[in-house]
Protein backbone atom coordinates (compact mmCIF):
# COMPACT_ATOMS: atom_id res chain seq x y z
CA UNK A 1 0.00 0.00 0.00
CA UNK A 2 1.32 3.44 -0.93
CA UNK A 3 2.15 5.86 1.85
CA UNK A 4 -0.13 8.90 2.13
CA UNK A 5 1.71 10.92 4.81
CA UNK A 6 5.38 11.12 5.71
CA UNK A 7 6.87 12.86 8.71
CA UNK A 8 10.58 13.65 8.52
CA UNK A 9 13.08 15.31 10.83
CA UNK A 10 15.90 17.45 9.49
CA UNK A 11 18.63 15.14 8.17
CA UNK A 12 16.40 12.07 7.70
CA UNK A 13 14.92 10.41 4.64
CA UNK A 14 12.05 8.15 3.63
CA UNK A 15 12.11 5.35 1.08
CA UNK A 16 9.04 5.26 -1.15
CA UNK A 17 7.69 2.66 -3.55
CA UNK A 18 9.60 2.12 -6.76
CA UNK A 19 12.97 2.97 -5.19
CA UNK A 20 12.13 6.66 -4.83
CA UNK A 21 13.41 8.66 -1.85
CA UNK A 22 12.61 11.92 -0.07
CA UNK A 23 14.94 13.62 2.42
CA UNK A 24 14.52 16.71 4.58
CA UNK A 25 17.71 18.74 4.15
CA UNK A 26 16.89 21.76 6.31
CA UNK A 27 14.14 23.95 7.74
CA UNK A 28 14.46 27.73 7.72
CA UNK A 29 12.40 29.35 10.45
CA UNK A 30 10.17 32.19 9.30
CA UNK A 31 10.79 35.66 10.78
CA UNK A 32 9.37 39.16 10.39
CA UNK A 33 6.40 38.07 8.29
CA UNK A 34 8.47 35.79 6.04
CA UNK A 35 6.96 32.27 6.07
CA UNK A 36 9.10 29.29 7.09
CA UNK A 37 10.46 27.07 4.35
CA UNK A 38 11.99 23.66 3.96
CA UNK A 39 14.56 22.30 1.54
CA UNK A 40 13.78 18.76 0.47
CA UNK A 41 15.81 16.50 -1.80
CA UNK A 42 13.98 13.85 -3.83
CA UNK A 43 15.31 11.00 -5.92
CA UNK A 44 13.37 9.23 -8.61
CA UNK A 45 15.13 8.74 -11.95
CA UNK A 46 17.25 11.78 -11.03
CA UNK A 47 17.91 13.91 -7.95
CA UNK A 48 16.08 17.20 -7.46
CA UNK A 49 16.02 19.76 -4.67
CA UNK A 50 12.97 21.87 -3.84
CA UNK A 51 12.56 24.86 -1.54
CA UNK A 52 8.99 24.79 -0.24
CA UNK A 53 6.57 26.77 1.91
CA UNK A 54 3.60 25.12 3.66
CA UNK A 55 1.00 24.19 1.01
CA UNK A 56 3.51 23.99 -1.88
CA UNK A 57 3.45 20.82 -3.98
CA UNK A 58 6.19 18.95 -5.83
CA UNK A 59 6.70 15.80 -7.91
CA UNK A 60 8.46 12.56 -7.10
CA UNK A 61 8.24 10.40 -10.19
CA UNK A 62 4.58 10.60 -11.19
CA UNK A 63 3.39 11.24 -7.62
CA UNK A 64 2.38 14.69 -6.40
CA UNK A 65 3.23 15.54 -2.78
CA UNK A 66 2.75 18.71 -0.75
CA UNK A 67 4.37 20.21 2.31
CA UNK A 68 1.51 19.92 4.76
CA UNK A 69 3.09 21.54 7.81
CA UNK A 70 6.32 22.31 9.63
CA UNK A 71 6.62 21.00 13.17
CA UNK A 72 8.41 22.44 16.17
CA UNK A 73 12.03 21.39 16.74
CA UNK A 74 12.78 18.38 18.93
CA UNK A 75 16.35 18.32 20.25
CA UNK A 76 17.19 21.15 17.82
CA UNK A 77 15.94 19.18 14.79
CA UNK A 78 12.97 20.62 12.94
CA UNK A 79 10.37 18.37 11.36
CA UNK A 80 7.91 18.50 8.49
CA UNK A 81 4.92 16.48 7.34
CA UNK A 82 4.34 15.74 3.66
CA UNK A 83 1.07 14.44 2.17
CA UNK A 84 0.50 12.64 -1.10
CA UNK A 85 -2.20 14.39 -3.10
CA UNK A 86 -2.75 12.01 -6.01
Amino acid sequence: MARKNIGLRQGTQAHLEGGMQMGLVRVIEGTDGVPPEVVVCVKDEEEKEYTLHPGDSFLIGEQTWKLDRIGEPVRNRWGAVFSRVD
